[in-house]
């Protein structure tokens, strides 16, 4: 998986992070959606290709964005002279070097949020980003396939809306 890719799923999951037990702000939905769309724009169909400048800077724009959004959050966090970590960008290599299954069940889940973005509508944000937000989340904190298979199923019947 290309690199700047990692970066912005890794932006994904920390804004869910900040947002945990928290009502997802319209703008964090719409960020999400944003951000999960050019996860899974054609530009990174072959991994060993590298993407053009233009879309690297609208990559970068959006991890910004996230970021941005995560200090609304968690406004405390950024300031913390202690960090913990909780609302860290998520480490993607944690998911890719995990066993198969939960790799597996892992990516598949992200490459549904994923669909669920591009075919969201932006009056949907808040409602779609909370979920979008909460799946995100579990991404970070799973560790056995199985505990997916709820998330999974919603979203692959878009049960939420």
């Amino acid at each position: 998986m290309h690199e700047l890719r990692q970066q912005l799923f890794g932006a994904l999951i920390g804004l869910s992070r900040a947002s945990e037990s928290k009502e997802i702000l319209e703008s964090s939905g719409c960020a999400l959606i944003h951000g999960l769309i050019l996860a899974y724009d054609p530009a990174w169909a072959d991994a060993d290709m590298e993407v053009s400048a233009e879309f690297r800077i609208c990559v970068e724009h959006a991890i910004e964005s996230l970021h941005r959004e995560k200090a609304l959050m968690a406004p405390d966090c950024a300031a913390c002279q202690y960090p913990c970590g909780r609302t860290a960008d998520y480490d993607m290599a944690e998911t890719l070097e995990s066993s198969e299954l939960l790799r597996t069940a892992k990516l598949h889940l992200l490459s549904l949020l994923g669909q669920i973005a591009i075919h969201a509508k932006t009056q949907d944000a808040k409602t779609i980003g909370q979920f979008l937000s909460d799946a995100l989340f579990q991404i970070s904190c799973t560790y056995e396939a199985g505990q997916l298979k709820d998330l999974i199923l919603q979203a692959e019947t878009n049960g939420i809306f």
